[in-house]
């Protein structure tokens, strides 16, 4: 049997040198991101096991970045491959030969996170051959691969990264065989690959957004389809106190949605406010900042569904500006199929459909929602009657923090199911 060329030595070669090129503009030093965050850098891993027979498509997942675990400054993709092959080489012609084998290795990752797919080879040669008419060479499996490393790294734009949820990495790797003979003589060949893959993706990110000390506690929550209420308690407030909310659309650039003075240490007195003082504000994210707000900025996004990020800056006279940790919102659309609410949520969520619930062929039933962990375990089922747009669904019993998902389908008319996640704290 011979073997097929997947990759001819042109299309290889290419190929590497546009990896390193991509490698070289798309990777930024990691002095430059260390620089942005003093001492306090950290990291968080998260791995799994891949087996196989040395090809295949796999389906990886591992969580979103939290903002409220501080902030992302660039993201590891790796691959450690140990890999061991064997083969059967035999002269099926009737004049001698030499047969040179080479064995490759392509490791090829991709995500909706990846806005350029990972792709590395890597090539070895197992040697020449000289076999007479009918004679054969036979090597058991051998280490080929020993921890071997693919890496990719991604400093500049991280925040597709950042959010609630599961990432999706399909990684597809090639084990491949390139056979050449000095007289094209044919040849019979057969091989075996086994490869063990320790697959991880590692978030480095700065400390430096620990909730401050002055703040006793900061949250955002969506109160409907269009509005996130902002929470947050502070203590020893120095006079002067001004208090901003921030929003951006990524997480990492944020615009002004407008400030005022603190209450427990107005009126410009010398004296510091040591009891807590509460505060809250509702940001209608379907329309510009509330008037109140006097240097209100609205930002050209307002109105745009998906994930909003928010963060409490706050300055005293004659000292920097100090940052909150950053919260994160998703606000649904029309034609989505379904918003959550609140979010994250306690003890119920409000279901906000875009289309009322049609009846059934029975008249009183035709939609079914399912509540799901992250891992896929069904933790409750729910039938509701026509005619609901909108709907409460309470938890039959406490759930454990984490990211669930709402799963709601038409039970007569067929259809995609419709999906949202939500947070419980």
């Amino acid at each position: 049997m011979k073997t097929k060329n997947l990759y001819s030595w042109k299309t290889l070669f290419l190929s590497h040198i546009l990896w390193l090129i991509i490698s070289i503009l798309y990777i930024a030093t990691p002095s430059s991101v260390s620089a942005q965050c003093g001492n306090s850098m950290a990291t968080r891993t998260y791995d799994t096991l891949v087996k196989g027979i040395g090809y295949g498509s796999y389906a990886v997942s591992f969580p979103k970045w939290s903002p409220d675990s501080g902030t992302l400054m660039s993201v590891k993709l790796n691959t450690s491959v140990s890999l061991s092959y064997g083969f059967t080489l035999k002269n099926a012609d009737v004049v001698p030969s030499t047969y040179t084998i080479l064995v490759g290795r392509v490791e090829q990752i991709s995500s909706p996170a990846l806005s350029v797919p990972y792709s590395n080879t890597v090539e070895q040669s197992l040697g020449a051959y000289s076999l007479v008419p009918g004679a054969q060479v036979v090597k058991p499996p051998f280490s080929l691969m020993g921890n071997y490393n693919n890496t990719d790294s991604i400093s500049g734009a991280v925040a597709s990264f950042v959010g609630s949820g599961m990432l999706n990495f399909d990684y597809e790797p090639i084990t491949y065989t390139d056979i050449h003979t000095n007289n094209n003589s044919s040849y019979a060949y057969s091989a075996t690959a086994h490869d063990t893959v320790h697959f991880s993706l590692t978030y480095t990110y700065c400390k430096a957004g620990l909730l401050a000390a002055a703040l006793t506690h900061w949250t955002a929550e969506l109160q409907d389809p269009r509005s996130v209420l902002l929470s947050w308690g502070a203590v020893n407030e120095q006079p002067g106190r001004v208090y901003e909310i921030e929003e951006s659309r990524d997480g990492q650039h944020f615009d002004a949605a407008g400030s005022f003075a603190a209450s427990g240490a107005a009126g410009g007195g010398s004296s510091v406010a040591a009891a807590e003082q509460d505060y809250s504000f509702v940001a209608d994210l379907g329309s510009a900042p509330s008037a109140a707000m006097a240097t209100a900025t609205p930002s050209a996004s307002r109105g745009i569904a998906g994930k909003w990020y928010f963060r409490l800056k706050w300055t005293d006279p004659g000292m920097n500006p100090v940052y909150s940790i950053i919260r994160m919102v998703e606000m649904g659309s029309a034609g989505r199929g379904i918003s959550i609410y609140p979010n994250p949520a306690n003890d119920h969520i409000n279901i906000l459909f875009d289309a009322p619930n049609a009846a059934g062929a029975d008249g009183v039933t035709s939609r079914q929602v399912d509540i799901l962990a992250a891992d896929g375990r069904l933790i409750q089922r729910q039938i509701l009657a026509a005619g609901a747009s909108v709907v409460r669904i309470d938890f039959r019993g406490r759930l454990a923090p984490g990211v669930y998902f709402v799963r709601a389908m038409q039970l007569q008319q067929g259809g995609s199911p419709m999906t949202a996640s939500f947070l419980v704290k």
